[in-house]
């Protein structure tokens, strides 16, 4: 089976992701169904390097860490479930931060703590000395 064929049907799969587990893994019969009735069922390696590439291409993150000073409200907790779009959310409280949260997505890091703007403050300052 071609790598193209593998990774349009995985993509079609990860991109229209349902919530219930039940019909997930009847789209995913179906699929394989498919491959067998066409004579064409991918590899293990080639299906698992599908689902990844396909999963990074349609989520944007796969996980989120949020350390925020006090305990995130309801509603952005739920705002942040939306944009994340099926990413394993983590949320922890820090209060060494004073105020802010800091936001890990996969590999991507954005400080916006008030005890993170003072240690950047801290080093320009001692920069110019």
């Amino acid at each position: 089976m071609r790598a193209d064929q593998i990774k349009l049907g995985v993509r079609l799969l990860v991109k229209n992701l349902p919530a219930d587990l039940e019909e997930l893994q009847n789209q995913a019969k179906a699929l394989m169904k498919f491959w067998q009735e066409s004579d064409q069922v991918p590899t293990e390696k080639k299906l698992l390097f599908a689902i990844e590439s396909a999963w990074v291409e349609t989520k944007p993150f796969s996980k989120v860490t949020v350390v925020s000073a006090h305990p995130l409200p309801v509603s952005l907790k739920n705002a942040l479930l939306q944009k994340i779009d099926g990413a394993d959310l983590k949320l922890e409280v820090n209060d060494h931060l004073i105020g802010g949260a800091i936001i890990r997505a996969d590999q991507l890091r954005i400080d916006g703590s008030v005890i993170g703007a003072l240690s950047r403050l801290k080093q320009k300052f001692l920069a110019q000395v």
